[in-house]
């Protein structure tokens, strides 16, 4: 199977950036660990480069349900794993704990030669982004019940950064990201330094303009040296998961800074500045001037992913305003009392496998609270019978590898991800209403998730709150 085009109106482009750090990645605090035997003592969670994908709408199709562009052809399609490919399935095999030398047999099973289906480095569209709604009907002016921060500018392209999971890259969840970019939004996806990657190449430039490599496989901890801490105590993994989030937040804001950057007209500097070759004459960086919704910023994120995202929105000096989540693992942030606050909303889209976590899950409830108590916005749904990695494209190039458990009657992989993209990008217009998901609503029955079974699959369930929002939101 392969990964399918994206369905909405806007024909999908990807642009990949890779820049020095800029006025975030100096505020970053040397972590206490090391690379085991290396005499440079390397931080291995120092900021390295900011290294992302654009996913973004560049031309409306001909027809709104025709997958033939009206754009002139584009560059050549993403290759979906890093290149070299060999390295990023040694970097997924040393993830599952499986010896490198599988690497060569896992290229007969593992979609080493999958592209994305789109082109690359086109320009950004041109047309307002009016078509953003499931049936494709124009938005006439934000919803009266959003507060005036929280208010979409209709005329501009919504934005986001989105953070991936453990073992993921910057294009592990391309089926997401393009189809919100097929519906008029531009989408910032970060591939992560902090060793979660499977595999991830640092290109940099020298003092005399050099491009020079570093690669990085997937990093456990003990892969590390660390020093003591001054109370004796050993350091453990979840010092080094601190440290972890701790560049991933810095990296979603340099990220951000490079959104920043195109909507203020500096993307031939940044086009200059880049040490991954594009066709600039083709993008036309300079064209996304004035383009972007930086008032209404979104933190994306998935699993790991989704934690960091949530970090985020708890440092007050972020410029995130909202966050959309799937299925946040969050043991390694602090519990909601722990930690700073959450003042900004949070909508989380769970799978059945995390819900029925029971005790994550009660952790998870209790941050959409503590968030919908502050700001009077917030939900969290799960869809049922699916599993962590259903927010992935995994599902669509291994459908062997991630079907549902055997009698189970799940949705396919496509429908989840029309539900939990519906929801999404309707979030982002605040369009959302639960009848526009495609999927029938429930809510949570009493008892179900104690008893780690919500029925029967194809169904989103809908959990309350403490302070229920208005049905609008």
């Amino acid at each position: 199977m392969s990964l399918l085009p994206p369905k909405g109106p806007y024909a999908v482009s990807t642009l990949t950036l890779e820049i020095p750090g800029g006025k975030f990645a100096k505020n970053l605090i040397r972590s206490p660990f090391r690379y085991k035997n290396d005499p440079s003592k390397v931080d291995p969670f120092g900021f390295q480069t900011t290294l992302v994908t654009l996913f973004y709408p560049t031309a409306l199709k001909e027809g709104v349900k025709s997958d033939k562009l009206s754009s002139p052809a584009l560059g050549k399609p993403l290759s979906w794993l890093n290149e070299p490919r060999l390295k990023s399935i040694e970097g997924l095999l040393r993830y599952g704990n499986l010896s490198r030398y599988l690497a060569y047999p896992a290229v007969f099973i593992l979609p080493f030669q999958a592209k994305l289906p789109y082109g690359s480095d086109g320009p950004v569209a041109t047309e307002s982004p009016s078509l953003l709604t499931p049936d494709h009907q124009e938005i006439e002016s934000p919803a009266d019940t959003a507060p005036p921060s929280a208010k979409p500018n209709t005329d501009l392209f919504p934005v986001g950064v989105f953070s991936h999971g453990m073992a993921g890259t910057r294009t592990t969840y391309s089926s997401y990201l393009s189809e919100l970019a097929s519906h008029g939004m531009i989408i910032a996806s970060v591939e992560h330094r902090d060793g979660s990657a499977t595999y991830t190449q640092v290109k940099k430039k020298d003092d005399d303009g050099k491009i020079i490599e570093q690669d990085r496989l997937y990093t456990k901890f003990d892969d590390l040296e660390f020093d003591q801490k001054e109370n004796g105590e050993e350091t453990t993994v979840w010092d080094m998961r601190k440290s972890q989030v701790n560049l991933r937040k810095i990296e979603m804001l340099e990220a951000l800074d490079v959104l920043h950057q195109l909507n203020e007209g500096n993307g031939d500097q940044l086009a200059q500045d880049s040490t991954r070759s594009f066709d600039n004459e083709q993008a036309k960086l300079s064209q996304w001037k004035s383009r972007l919704d930086m008032e209404n910023v979104w933190a994306l994120g998935h699993s790991y992913g989704g934690a960091t995202s949530i970090e985020i929105l708890r440092d007050e000096k972020a410029p995130f305003t909202h966050a959309v989540v799937l299925d946040p693992w969050l043991e390694a942030i602090p519990k909601a009392g722990e930690g700073a606050p959450l003042k900004r909303p949070l909508y989380v889209i769970n799978s059945e496998g995390f819900t029925i976590w029971r005790k994550h899950f009660g952790w998870l409830r209790e941050l959409v609270n503590e968030s919908n108590e502050q700001t009077g916005r917030g939900w969290l749904a799960t869809i049922t019978k699916t599993k962590h990695t259903d927010f992935s494209d995994f599902p669509f190039l291994m459908p062997r590898f991630f079907k549902p458990a055997a009698g189970v009657e799940a949705p396919q992989a496509a429908e989840t991800l029309s539900v939990f993209s519906r929801a999404s990008r309707l979030q982002f217009i605040d369009r959302f209403d639960k009848s526009d998901l495609g999927m029938p609503v429930r809510d949570e029955r009493a008892g179900e998730v104690e008893a780690k079974d919500l029925g029967q699959g194809g169904f989103v369930v809908w959990h309350p709150l403490k302070s229920a929002p208005s049905a609008s939101l």
